[in-house]
């Protein structure tokens, strides 16, 4: 299974590289964290098995779970942006 790459960039803002299909390969994800804990996802990327892991990955080696989620922001209709946040809404806490 492809890893997704977490990159920190300053004010906690953390960058997650998820692995998709090709021709782009992957897209730029970002968890934005707040005051209280809890987390924004901006473009989870597209829907699939291999997304949905990488996701579980990321939020296991940042030692959070999905009821820290807050927020998910989609920035444009693309697949390779939305396409995930169906599946993240649809997560049972």
């Amino acid at each position: 299974m492809p890893k997704a790459d977490i990159i920190p960039w300053e004010g906690n803002i953390l960058q997650v590289s998820v692995p998709i299909d090709s021709p782009l390969r992957q897209v730029n994800s970002y968890i934005l964290p707040d005051k209280d804990g809890r987390i924004t996802i901006i473009d989870p990327g597209p829907h699939g098995l291999e997304t949905e892991r990488a996701w579980e990955h990321v939020l296991q080696e940042l030692d959070l779970s999905w009821d820290k989620v807050r927020d998910i922001v989609v920035t444009h209709h693309h697949p390779d942006h939305y396409g995930l946040a169906g599946w993240l809404v649809a997560i049972p806490l």
